[in-house]
């Protein structure tokens, strides 16, 4: 469609059937036409055709999209029905003449986005060409619409996965991840991105070099957080035993023979965050083969960079990157912005490149775009770069978001929280202060409110990227990120996650008394006055964490506990055996009747009790907080007096914690409050054997990866 309504579309249509080059047409054609003129008031239709003269070798049809977007769903549909087999259509879009009335026409409408299809002079296969386009609009309009059928949307589906890969539920974000496959939710590439973002989460490097089509993945255009997790696969699959025998002549051999083809497409400048260890070696490895200026200055600016790599890269000459005479033309910089935007596709890129083009006039703008390989690139970034903004912090991103017209919001935003910064200079007073008050700004109208809501988990998955999470200067952030979630009316919608990880957070970093109670309140609403058996262990590992961190408010606290209690009587009959134990734990200690929570489950046919399948098993517990797996072990043996419960707190990698890693059943890490040196050795120790990560810091979610493992959902 055509204009911003219906009744605008209807007015240009009036407009355009008046010109003089719309005479009659004969039978033959008339039908076809109408159809293809239908698309102008089609509001389902992608864009619109205006047919234009239809006289021997002159005959065309305009094509125009009101965005980039917009034409990158046309143009294939466009190839496909009415392509190069039947008219002059290559895919190519067109900057407009004055030539011809309806060239003209569209011009003054000033759309986003032009093509001109030449249709043969031939009669018989001019009919042809329109009939083909005419079948275009007919068969959108019949085609079903799957997302009606949704109960859920799938931007609430992509919520959830990063909620569940915040608290690394694994189980649940391959459930979600399978359920948008199978919906066919979003297109193979992008579902290719979320594995590679699953297995990250998990630094499964292994599952990532295995995926079916690794090699051309590495050279497809990507977000850069994909790009890094690439590049990390790389190092760890392909480069890792050579470093660690610490033979640079080796690892250069190695580097030039296995990896360097792949991995020098995705080296751009600046690097892509977030840069891990690994990435950051392959930098200094190409920087090392290339002598590039700008890679060795990047390698050498590492502050992780491998002393086996430094030595190297400093003794390799003070290159600098080479200075311009003169500053380019407005042209060649926007020129130069889109080729870097294509190897690096980072949001500062693509911010860059819409303000080198900006600087064009409306001609010289529609000319660079309307050129290979500008226009491909351009096309490939249509969904961030037809934004109103391109943010460079939240701070940007909460004042961007009162605009309804930002609809690329949550898109941006979970590039953001891999990209915008997370350190001390990011977040020094004045910033934090200017973050919570666009906050508050953005909080205060209904559109801004429901936006952050829905990117309570991207949020979240920035403030993990902190070295220092929680930050005593964000409590006040935190806060008021969980209020707004508590009180959002969509929170029925599964993300709860993340939600409890800024809950115990708060707790951790110890509030004021008011500010206390106020999270509490905020978790109480997240709740509801009704439990359901699918949020038992988040409330328990919330209750596991207002008991390990003292409070300034016993009353508050003590309220809070029996209020849980009460809840958790209401889906007894439905609580499973670890749950019961803990509910006990807790009840005695209140002082309630010690027959609380005593009564077990009813049996099912085919049923196998955790205690059964716990029977002379060998589990064993990582954590850097030792009274989470001491208390996880009592209970454990508790529930199955033959378990076989081993516990680790080794800083890094010892031959106790390898004989443990190696000879455990079921290997349990709490990864959010346990060292990278020693999960990695573990994960390297265990090979294919199972290993299960807890959703929290608390012996809570330790029992429950226990439970999860021997007793899977349904």
């Amino acid at each position: 469609m055509i204009g911003s309504d219906s009744a605008d579309a209807a007015a240009i249509r009036a407009r355009f059937d008046a010109l003089p080059e719309r005479g009659a047409l004969p039978p033959a054609l008339a039908v076809a036409v109408n159809t293809i003129l239908s698309t102008l008031t089609d509001e389902h239709f992608p864009g619109a055709l205006f047919p234009g003269s239809l006289d021997g070798d002159q005959a065309h049809v305009v094509v125009i999209a009101n965005s980039r977007s917009q034409w990158r769903a046309l143009r294939p549909l466009l190839i496909s029905f009415a392509g190069p087999t039947v008219t002059s259509f290559d895919g190519r879009s067109t900057a407009l003449s004055t030539g011809t009335p309806t060239e003209r026409f569209v011009r003054d409408l000033d759309p986003a986005v032009t093509a001109i299809i030449r249709l043969p002079a031939n009669p018989r296969l001019k009919e042809t060409a329109l009939r083909a386009l005419a079948r275009l609009p007919e068969t959108l309009r019949k085609a079903p619409r799957p997302q009606a059928a949704f109960t859920v949307a799938t931007s609430t589906l992509l919520a959830r996965f990063q909620d569940r890969l915040n608290v690394l539920a694994r189980a649940d974000a391959i459930a979600i991840l399978e359920q948008m496959r199978a919906e066919l939710r979003l297109d193979a590439l992008n579902l290719q991105f979320l594995e590679i973002q699953l297995h990250a989460a998990f630094e499964d490097w292994r599952a990532i070099g295995a995926m079916q089509g690794f090699i051309p993945l590495c050279a497809a255009r990507k977000p850069p957080g994909i790009a890094a997790a690439l590049l990390e696969t790389l190092f760890h699959t392909r480069l890792r035993g050579a470093f660690e025998a610490g033979d640079l002549a080796a690892l250069r051999s190695s580097y030039r023979d296995s990896a360097r083809p792949i991995a020098r497409p995705m080296l751009g400048v600046p690097q892509p965050p977030p840069l891990g260890a690994g990435c950051g070696i392959i930098y200094g490895l190409e920087a090392l083969e290339s002598e590039d200026p700008a890679l060795t200055a990047l390698a050498r600016d590492d502050p992780h960079q491998s002393p086996l790599l430094a030595n190297a890269l400093f003794a390799s000459g003070s290159q600098t990157a080479p200075v311009a005479d003169k500053a380019p033309s407005d042209l060649a910089a926007a020129q130069i912005s889109l080729a870097s935007t294509e190897a690096n596709e980072t949001l500062d890129n693509l911010r860059l490149a819409r303000e080198m083009l900006a600087r064009l006039g409306p001609e010289a703008r529609r000319a660079l775009l309307s050129q290979a390989p500008f226009e491909d690139i351009w096309d490939e970034t249509a969904e961030i770069a037809d934004a109103p903004i391109v943010p460079r912090d939240w701070a940007e991103w909460f004042e961007a978001i009162k605009d309804p017209a930002f609809t690329q919001a949550l898109e941006i935003a979970r590039r953001g929280k891999d990209e915008w910064p997370i350190d001390d200079q990011a977040l020094d007073p004045t910033a934090v202060a200017r973050l919570a008050q666009s906050l508050q700004y953005a909080s205060e109208t209904a559109i801004g409110s429901e936006r952050i809501a829905a990117a309570l988990p991207l949020l979240v998955a920035w403030f993990l990227r902190d070295p220092h999470f929680p930050r005593t200067s964000l409590s006040r952030f935190y806060s008021d990120i969980l209020t707004l979630f508590a009180l959002d009316s969509r929170r029925g919608n599964g993300v709860y996650e993340s939600a409890g990880l800024l809950a115990c957070a708060l707790i951790e970093s110890g509030l004021r008394a008011p500010d206390y109670r106020a999270v509490l309140d905020d978790i109480d609403e997240i709740i509801g006055q009704a439990l359901g058996t699918d949020v038992v262990y988040w409330v328990l590992e919330i209750v596991d964490c207002t008991v390990r961190f003292s409070t300034p408010d016993e009353g508050a606290r003590l309220h809070f506990w029996h209020k849980c209690l009460r809840r958790f009587e209401g889906v007894e009959a439905h609580l499973r055996e670890l749950q019961r134990l803990s509910l006990r734990r807790l009840a005695g200690a209140l002082g309630w009747p010690t027959t609380a929570f005593a009564t077990p489950p009813a049996a099912q046919a085919g049923h196998v009790s955790l205690s059964a399948a716990l029977e002379n098993q060998r589990i064993g517990l990582y954590s850097l907080t030792g009274s989470a797996t001491r208390q996880a072990q009592i209970v454990l043996q508790e529930l199955c007096p033959s378990v076989i419960v081993d516990i680790s707190h080794d800083h890094g990698g010892t031959t106790p914690l390898r004989a443990l890693s190696e000879n455990a059943d079921l290997m349990v890490i709490t990864a959010l409050s346990a060292k990278h040196a020693a999960t990695d050795f573990i994960r390297q120790h265990r090979g294919d054997k199972p290993l299960a990560y807890a959703q929290g810091r608390g012996f809570t979610s330790i029992v429950r990866a226990v439970e999860e493992f021997y007793l899977p959902k349904n």
